[in-house]
């Protein structure tokens, strides 16, 4: 009964959401400052757009961006494991830059001027196309919410969260640190991919310009003012930017 407009927007603050976990995972609970977001974002959504293009659907086409920028997450980790603080974030913002830089000037991957288009989904159950998306990522959004609980309240969150806390004490009490940072890069980048798909399915088109900077900072605004370590409140943040 809403009017189209009102679901466009809680469309956007739910796939925006998804994004917003996946970075609260790396800063709120592994203390891994990213702003390399951005080209997380642009992977995910160029993987999906292409396989798109290809003729994949929908769902097998948002599992392979996610697992594509949950792959490069873990690649870009591995400074992570030398880098602290300041010069992490430098690092990790000098990666989200090049892969910007990446799409701008290789028009095969980018779609050159004209960007990427792709197909939009189609209507079920008598619905408009628009809320058929928005409950798609409604249903999408419970699902990697209840995911992000799941990891946070087992084994591994508390494993997270003792890295956040002191890499020594959680290192003497048998918390790998490489694996454990390159897990925290890896989902956290896999849900950044899943919000890149899922923002090239509703936009239904790509351009390099769209993942600059300001998009990482977005994300970062989301987590901080919704709360640090708190998946509650990375949906808040979403609703907020």
């Amino acid at each position: 009964v809403a009017p189209e407009y009102h679901v466009y927007v809680l469309t956007v603050i739910a796939l925006t959401a998804i994004g917003t976990i996946g970075q609260n995972f790396l800063i709120g609970f592994a203390g891994q400052i990213s702003f390399g977001q951005a080209g997380f974002l642009a992977i995910g959504a160029y993987a999906f757009g292409h396989l798109r293009v290809l003729g994949v659907p929908f769902l097998p086409a948002l599992v392979a961006a996610g697992l594509a920028a949950g792959l490069a997450g873990v690649l870009i980790g591995f400074p992570s494991l030398r880098l602290k603080g300041p010069y992490l974030a430098i690092a990790t913002l000098g990666f989200g830059v090049a892969i910007y830089q990446v799409f701008v000037n290789w028009e095969t991957l980018s779609g050159g001027r004209s960007g990427l288009s792709i197909a939009k989904l189609e209507p079920l159950f008598g619905m408009s196309r628009a809320t058929t998306v928005y409950y798609w990522y409604l249903l999408l959004l419970a699902a990697l919410t209840l995911a992000a609980y799941n990891v946070v309240s087992s084994y591994i969150g508390r494993a997270l969260v003792a890295l956040r806390d002191s890499e020594i004490a959680a290192e003497v009490n048998g918390v790998n640190l490489t694996r454990y940072k390159l897990f925290a890069f890896g989902l956290s980048s896999f849900y950044t991919g899943v919000e890149g798909g899922l923002l090239a399915q509703l936009l239904g088109h790509l351009e390099p310009q769209m993942f600059t900077l300001a998009e990482s900072i977005t994300l970062f605004v989301a987590v901080i003012v919704g709360g640090v370590a708190s998946i509650e409140g990375a949906l808040l943040g979403a609703a907020f930017v």
